[in-house]
């Protein structure tokens, strides 16, 4: 018997090694990312499966578990790298998603690579800056089973917090966190978000004529309203809108669209009555009147009309065409789905949108073309034309025609508390508006060109096409100069702005959101408007006591073009070995160009200048008017194709012949001392007396050689900016 215990010992000590081997196995296999609900896989870069020299992983506690992943290599130097392990469960198309954090228009891209695959996928290269945001990135189609995914940097300091792969076309990730922004124009299939009841009573019509398509209502049952869900979960707020028609001349028209649907029980109902709005909550099977708007004509017509809900708890309001018709408030329901539909026939339904993201954030600069982007945030021409042009930079071009004004939609209607500044260049009248509710009812910051070198700015309230005069400002404006506009709205306080110096103030409650436009009056000259930026004002305040900019006149004209005044036209475009639409500096025969910022710096400050290549008999400098009270010295930092001279009133404070990479050149002020850098070479220190309290940068070109300057990027950080 002894035999027989030995080996029951010895079958017991087998298979709780095999035990043992398998949980391991399972403890090995669950550290791989697996598949979330819907199968949506969400990947933290800040945890790879491996990393390499050259990415660095950051805290920031804006981050997804607050932590995230940054370059820290030259732009275009792809030796870092950090891969991700993951399983898919279904094979399919994935679409990928990644929050980015781009701290300049020059860090502001990554490389992507799946498995094996020796291509690459250049990811990033928006102008959305300073703020987390989720891009767009490859579809990848992905058999089931492991899978790798390979992040290469390709540009200094961008940063990525987290990956999202979805076989959802529709799905748009917002936050830290799951969450959904969901647009449908009805041009390809029903996106899957939407289902309906009775699908024999729905249908996608597709007209001949591209973007027109329309989802179609072609009836109901037992005399019942019909209705389709959006899949979606709102919770405490949410923007929705929805374009709706009705096909025929004839009949009745009633729409209605329910909200923080729970089930059939339990919802709000927003209800379209020829010209009358209901709002009605159903609680426990009770419907209730909660509210009422008669209008003066019909809400459903034979052309569509854009109905909107703003819902942020308690609050609902309800808008049509961009115009509020009635808000109140109820703290019944916090969340649930939106429906829409009807208890008649021949409705037509398109372009909708439900959306929880209602931050404020839009940046364009013109480089290339108009971009959409995911928000589908479009440019909507009321009076005149416009087009884009080049003037040193792509801009965005506006001449008034018999009306003798011009006038441009662009946003969205939930847009409030905000700053939406603007590059200005007008050779009579032009203007940024404002809380705008339609084309006929909005705010105005309006700026009146002189051919005497003076001018004024103005704000006006335009109500029913009627303009109010409410503040007045004469001040020195030059016709063809470009200026930096800018407003300031927050609650009811409106402030204007004038190359960041505030110029006018008022208080004014008539509106609590709206989208932004743009206007001129003149049909003789152009006027050009570029660098528009929307940004939220707690963001803006967060950082309000930092600037950092970049100006980079590659691709991508610079974020704060406006803010540098030239020496003449010296500005041109060319295309460079592949790089299209490139800027240039025009260097003529024997003479010297310059540009200046027409910023005032002070405490810490720094610059960095990248070129693509200086001609070797044209010499490069760097130029400093630093100030203290009334004493003005100019420091210039003068690069040569072999020396380097440094010069204070011009007098010699360094000179050296030496060769050097002169094309990535920085200089830096700090605590009473200048530091003057190739690459991370110093070439130079100085050790100043006297603190500046301000200083004025600029770049200028001499020698006597012709060429054009390719400056790759500027960079300016600095404490503050001075008044």
């Amino acid at each position: 018997m002894k035999w027989y215990f030995e080996i029951k010992g010895l079958f017991k000590r087998i298979f709780f090694s095999i035990f043992i081997i398998f949980s391991l196995g399972i403890i090995l296999f669950s550290s791989i990312e697996n598949i979330g609900s819907n199968d949506k896989i969400w990947l933290e870069v800040e945890s790879p499966t491996e990393i390499s020299h050259g990415l660095k992983i950051f805290e920031d506690t804006e981050a997804s578990g607050g932590k995230g992943i940054a370059s820290q290599l030259p732009s275009h130097h792809t030796e870092a790298f950090a891969s991700y392990s993951f399983k898919v469960l279904n094979s399919g198309s994935y679409h990928t998603w990644l929050r980015a954090y781009w701290p300049g228009a020059c860090n502001n891209a990554f490389i992507l690579k799946m498995d094996g695959d020796p291509k690459s996928v250049l990811i990033g290269n928006d102008n959305t800056l300073n703020i987390w945001h989720w891009i767009p990135g490859p579809t990848f189609e992905l058999k089931s089973g492991n899978h790798i995914l390979h992040i290469w940097n390709d540009e200094y300091d961008s940063r990525l917090d987290k990956i999202l792969f979805t076989p959802n076309p529709y799905y748009k990730p917002q936050g830290k966190d799951e969450s959904f922004d969901f647009f449908t124009d009805f041009e390809e299939e029903l996106p899957q978000l939407i289902h309906t009841n009775n699908p024999d009573l729905w249908k996608i019509v597709k007209n001949k004529t591209r973007d027109n398509s329309f989802f179609f209502l072609n009836g109901n049952k037992q005399n019942l309203p019909e209705y389709s869900f959006i899949d979606i979960i709102n919770n405490k707020k949410f923007f929705f809108s929805c374009d709706v028609k009705k096909e025929n001349v004839s009949g009745d028209s009633e729409v209605q669209f329910l909200f923080n649907y729970l089930d059939n029980k339990n919802y709000y109902k927003a209800e379209l009555i020829k010209n009358n709005l209901n709002i009605t909550i159903k609680k426990h099977g009770r419907e209730t009147n909660i509210g009422h708007f008669e209008g003066n004509q019909l809400f459903i017509d034979t052309v569509f009309n854009k109905f909107s809900i703003i819902y942020h708890y308690p609050t609902m309001v309800f808008k049509y065409n961009g115009k509020t018709l009635i808000s109140l408030s109820d703290n019944n329901f916090i969340e649930g789905k939106v429906a829409f539909g009807s208890i008649n026939k021949n409705i037509c339904f398109d372009n909708m949108e439900n959306t929880v993201n209602l931050t404020p954030l839009y940046q364009e600069h013109f480089f290339m073309t108009w971009i959409e982007g995911e928000s589908q945030i479009k440019l909507q021409p009321y009076l005149g034309n416009w087009a884009f042009g080049q003037f040193g930079i792509m801009s965005l071009e506006a001449k008034a025609l018999d009306s003798n004004e011009a006038f441009a939609i662009l946003g969205k209607e939930y847009w409030q508390d905000y700053i939406f500044t603007a590059a200005v260049k007008t050779y009579n009248d032009a203007g940024l508006c404002f809380y705008v509710q339609d084309e006929h009812n909005y705010f105005m910051y309006k700026m009146i060109t002189n051919f005497n070198n003076t001018g004024n700015l103005q704000l006006l309230k335009i109500e029913n096409s009627k303009s109010l005069l409410l503040c007045d400002r004469k001040c020195l404006l030059k016709r063809g100069e470009w200026y930096k506009m800018g407003v300031n709205i927050k609650n009811d306080s409106i402030s204007l702005l004038l190359d960041n110096n505030n110029v006018l103030n008022y208080i004014d409650n008539t509106y609590v959101d709206g989208k932004i436009g743009f206007w001129c009056n003149s049909s003789k000259y152009k006027s050009l408007f570029d660098d528009i930026v929307i940004s939220p004002i707690k963001i803006t305040n967060h950082i309000s006591n930092k600037l950092k900019y970049e100006f980079e006149i590659r691709e991508k004209a610079g974020l704060d073009f406006c803010d540098w005044k030239n020496s003449g036209n010296v500005f041109k475009r060319k295309n460079y070995d592949g790089w299209s639409d490139q800027i240039v500096v025009e260097k003529p025969l024997f003479s010297e160009v310059s540009i200046w910022n027409k910023k005032l710096f002070s405490g810490k400050v720094k610059i960095k200048v990248n070129y693509r290549a200086i001609p070797k008999d044209i010499d490069a400098n760097i130029i400093f008017k630093a100030m203290n009270n009334a004493r003005i010295d100019e420091y210039k930092f003068t690069t040569s194709e072999d020396r380097v001279l440094i010069t204070k009133n011009n007098n010699t404070l360094f000179r050296k012949k030496i060769i050097f990479d002169r094309n990535q050149c920085s200089i830096e002020y700090k605590d009473h001392e200048w530091f003057f850098k190739s690459k991370d070479m110093v070439l130079f220190r100085y050790q100043e007396k006297n603190d500046h309290l301000l200083i004025q940068i600029g770049l200028s070109y001499n020698g006597i050689g012709m060429g054009d300057i390719s400056i790759n990027g500027i960079s300016i950080s600095s404490d503050m900016t001075g008044n």
